[in-house]
């Protein structure tokens, strides 16, 4: 039971956006919950909104894909210079 459970918010949550979640931790299943309140409250605040947050959000989502791979990969690099940069303190604090 609790490994399906576990797949389905798994790949429900692939869906649903990070950026309200900041700072909340790594615990996905408390995260889905809370976007689907905050989705309901959406709804019952202004549905028309709601509806067309279902809709627009995997276009957001691929119009953002680029931009997360452009950071790991500039991610990469700062960890790649930063290594070049310690070698030779790596190398002299060796014993």
């Amino acid at each position: 039971m609790y490994q399906s459970s576990y797949l389905i918010t798994r790949s429900i949550e692939s869906f649903l956006p990070a950026w309200p979640f900041i700072g909340l931790g790594q615990n996905t299943t408390m995260r889905f919950l809370i976007t689907i309140l905050l989705w309901f409250i959406l709804l019952a605040l202004c549905w028309p909104l709601a509806i067309l947050l279902i809709f627009l959000f995997p276009v957001i989502w691929l119009i953002s894909l680029p931009f997360r791979l452009l950071g790991i990969a500039v991610g990469g690099v700062f960890k790649l210079i930063e290594a070049i940069f310690m070698l030779p303190f790596r190398l002299l604090s060796a014993k």
